[in-house]
């Protein structure tokens, strides 16, 4: 509803009704980040009924891998590039429109924007880059999850972006946390829960949302110094590891299903 994409009254009142509903039966709300948890307080469920449980990550399938790179880089052509990756879904929420501003920006025969997914807005943003005629955009069709660490180890620089909307400041994309299993620099235009885990692993920038002019000028220092991306890459993976363990979420879920059929 914040993005103004459901705007059918009777349908969101109805959804709006189950909503409660489920909140009110249930045991135990259990949420994936603190923005949702306060948000759901907020609107009246009590605390102790929410628990906060964070998406987990298989670092025996994520993480950084140099002979995945090599390879990738070979097949595709990208020997040489500086190749600035977004992978996931390409919808009205990912605010992709910005990463093609911000390769207007970038216009040189070495920095190469790549965006692998698709969505909704897929075929919109194939036909702007084509109307702008921007040659260092290239969009490549979805690969499998045992593929991405290949995909993602083979970029300089990671992006994770949203729509500048209050729903948001409390998002943690997925493709955040897996970036940084990789051992890969993020960029993030996206404020809240996302943006401080980035600044408090020290793995990348954060930017404005909205701000194609600042996302290339962050693109352009970064891609100065490989010894800034190598050490965020090296943050980011260790703090995965510490915070996004998948046995750790497990362990958590765990506990929780056992308390709630103890009581």
């Amino acid at each position: 509803m914040q993005m103004g994409i459901l705007r059918n009254r009777a349908l969101i009142r109805v959804m709006s009704w189950m909503e409660r509903l489920l909140y009110d039966k249930a045991v135990r709300i259990v949420t994936l980040t603190r923005g949702i948890r306060d948000d759901i307080h907020g609107r009246g469920w009590p605390a102790d009924k929410l628990e906060v449980i964070t998406c987990g990550i298989d670092t025996q399938m994520l993480y950084s891998d140099a002979e995945a790179s090599v390879e990738i880089r070979r097949d595709f052509g990208w020997e040489g590039r500086n190749t600035i990756l977004y992978f996931g879904a390409m919808g009205e929420a990912n605010n992709l429109d910005v990463v093609i501003d911000a390769a207007m920006h970038c216009q040189d025969e070495n920095t190469l924007f790549l965006l692998i997914g698709d969505g909704m807005k897929r075929a919109s943003l194939e036909q702007r880059v084509a109307e702008l005629k921007i040659n260092n955009v290239q969009l490549l069709a979805p690969v499998s999850k045992s593929q991405a660490r290949r995909f993602i180890n083979a970029a300089d620089i990671c992006l994770v972006t949203l729509q500048d909307i209050p729903l948001f400041k409390g998002a943690i994309p997925t493709k955040l946390l897996d970036y940084m299993a990789c051992g890969r620099p993020v960029l993030c235009g996206i404020g809240g829960e996302a943006a401080e885990i980035v600044d408090d692993a020290q793995a990348g920038f954060v930017f404005q949302p909205n701000s194609s002019e600042q996302l290339s000028l962050i693109i352009t220092e970064l891609m100065g110094s490989e010894a800034m991306r190598s050490k965020m890459g090296l943050n980011g993976a260790e703090y995965i590891k510490a915070n996004f363990g998948a046995l750790q979420g497990r362990a958590a879920m765990t506990a929780l299903l056992e308390k709630v059929v103890s009581c």
